[in-house]
């Protein structure tokens, strides 16, 4: 599932930073300074992630939407086994409403993001049973952490790890038809608890999928490129 904005969020703010803490990361003068650049730098981002750059090669990213997720689920009798479709969300493009904590040490750079929560909406279709109709899913407090190398002045950061965390509450149900006959489920109820909904994450490959996608979205953009390559993007 390629969640919208969590990519673009987590780009537009750690990229803004990279510029000047590898220099002197300890400088709180050029650490305000790039803070106040801020929203040229997600203007600038957003647009490439949009467009791409073919002269650095960095391909066009569009987490925007998503037509189709494969997906495999079977738990207490009710197997899924197809496509999930036309997948739409909400609660994510106001970037006021989202929890930050950046930290630096010896040379690293640790953002970690929450945000409040996602409203998730669309349709489905079976494989392996006559099943189809549409679903949502609200998830309250999503936590992504990434941390990047900085090297030296002249080379390249690097991307060491992205994770992706699911918390406090997790709510889906479906409906639609199965076997021609009318179809209603509630796979989670809105109290379920965050090692629930951990679990069941983990299961259908959501948590794994998107530490993947914002690694490798990272990776493109931020490796084997200098950091005036990199300012130059955003700057």
């Amino acid at each position: 599932m390629n969640l919208r904005t969590i990519s673009i969020i987590i780009l537009d703010i750690f990229v803004s930073q990279v510029i000047c803490v590898t220099i002197k990361h300890e400088s709180h003068e050029r650490y305000n300074r790039v803070l106040r650049n801020i929203d040229i730098s997600v203007d600038k981002l957003k647009e490439l992630i949009r467009n791409g750059n073919a002269q650095l090669n960095i391909p066009i990213f569009d987490p925007y939407h998503i037509e189709k997720f494969k997906t495999n689920f079977n738990e207490n009798g009710l197997r899924i086994d197809g496509e999930v479709r036309n997948i739409n969300l909400q609660g994510l493009s106001d970037i006021e409403n989202i929890d930050t904590d950046i930290s630096f040490w010896k040379r690293k750079i640790t953002l970690s993001l929450t945000l409040p929560e996602i409203i998730v909406t669309g349709d489905y279709l079976g494989i392996t049973q006559n099943l189809s109709g549409n679903y949502e899913a609200f998830v309250e407090n999503i936590t992504a952490t990434a941390t990047i190398q900085c090297s030296f002045f002249f080379t390249s950061p690097s991307v060491k790890n992205v994770k992706v965390k699911m918390i406090e509450k997790v709510k889906i149900s479906a409906n639609g038809m199965k076997d021609n006959k009318p179809l209603e489920t509630n796979i989670f109820r809105s109290q379920t608890t965050s090692e629930t909904a951990l679990k069941f994450c983990n299961r259908v490959h959501i948590t794994n999928f998107l530490e993947n996608t914002l690694s490798e979205i990272l990776k493109k953009i931020i490796e084997k490129k200098s950091l005036s390559q990199i300012k130059s993007l955003l700057v």
